[in-house]
C-alpha cells in the first residue's frame, strides 16, 4: 500500500542517492561491479546487437566493428591495469570456455589493438582495364579482414552470461555487509551523499586521467555553441 502522505510526494522527491564511505568492503564492491556494469554487460549488448545484424542475412560491416568493441571490452576486464587487478584475480573461466577465451584474448591483441595478424591483410592490387587493349588503369591497397566467427561470437555470449552470473554471486555478501553498515549508521545528510561532479567544456577533454580505487570525483565534458 502508498500512504496518503507518499502518494502526495513527486518521485523525484521520493528518492535520493548516496555513496558508501571509503572501506575495503566498498573498493572490492566498485572493483567486481565495474568488471560487470563497465565492460562485460557493454560487450554482452554489443555481441547481441551484432547477432542481430548477422541473422538478417545480409552482411553488414557494422556487426564486425560491434564484434570487435566487444573483443576490447571483454577483454578490459583479464588484463591488468594501473587502476586494478584482472577479473581472474576473483574467479575462474570455466574449463569449457578456457580455450575460447584465449582465443579472443588473442585476436585482441593480434587483430583488434595491434595489426600483426593475417585475419587482417592489405593487399597491393594493380587494377587492370580490359575494355580494348589491357592496360594498369589503377593501384589499390586492398584490405580483407576477418572478424570472431558467428558460433565464437554466440559462444562468447554464452561466457559473458555465466561470468556476470558469478560476480553477481560473489558480490551478494559484500553487498549484505555494506548494507548492513550503513543501515547500522544515522542516513547521511544530503550535502554529503554524493561525490564531486565537474563539468568542463569539452575542448579542454582530457583522456589522460586515471581513477582512484574508490571514487570521489569525475569530470563530465560537455559541448556549448557560442551564441551569435
Amino acid at each position: 500500500m502508498i500512504s496518503r502522505r507518499a502518494s502526495k510526494s513527486k518521485p523525484e522527491d521520493q528518492f535520493r542517492c548516496a555513496l558508501v564511505p571509503d572501506s575495503a568492503d566498498a573498493r572490492i564492491f566498485v572493483e567486481l561491479s565495474g568488471y560487470a556494469n563497465a565492460d562485460l554487460t557493454p560487450a554482452l549488448n554489443a555481441l547481441e546487437s551484432a547477432i542481430r545484424l548477422e541473422n538478417t542475412g545480409d552482411p553488414d560491416v557494422h556487426a564486425r566493428y560491434l564484434i570487435e568493441y566487444a573483443v576490447v571490452a571483454y577483454c578490459r576486464a583479464f588484463f591488468q591495469s594501473n587502476v586494478r587487478g584482472r577479473l581472474t584475480d576473483h574467479l575462474e573461466i570455466p574449463a569449457e570456455f578456457a580455450t575460447l577465451h584465449d582465443e579472443v584474448c588473442a585476436f585482441r591483441n593480434t587483430t583488434v589493438a595491434h595489426s600483426q595478424s593475417e585475419l587482417s591483410t592489405t593487399w597491393p592490387v594493380l587494377l587492370i582495364d580490359q575494355s580494348g587493349e589491357p592496360y594498369v588503369r589503377d593501384l589499390l591497397g586492398a584490405n580483407y579482414s576477418q572478424t570472431l566467427p558467428l558460433p565464437r561470437v554466440k559462444a562468447l555470449v554464452t561466457l559473458i552470461e555465466v561470468l556476470v552470473d558469478e560476480i553477481d554471486t560473489l558480490l551478494a555478501p559484500v553487498r549484505a555487509r555494506l548494507l548492513a553498515a550503513a543501515r547500522s549508521l544515522p542516513v547521511p545528510a544530503p550535502a554529503h551523499t554524493m561525490p564531486g561532479i565537474h563539468h568542463e567544456l569539452d575542448d579542454t577533454f582530457n583522456p589522460r586521467t586515471k581513477r582512484t580505487p574508490y571514487p570521489f570525483t569525475q569530470t563530465i565534458y560537455v559541448h556549448a555553441e557560442p551564441v551569435e
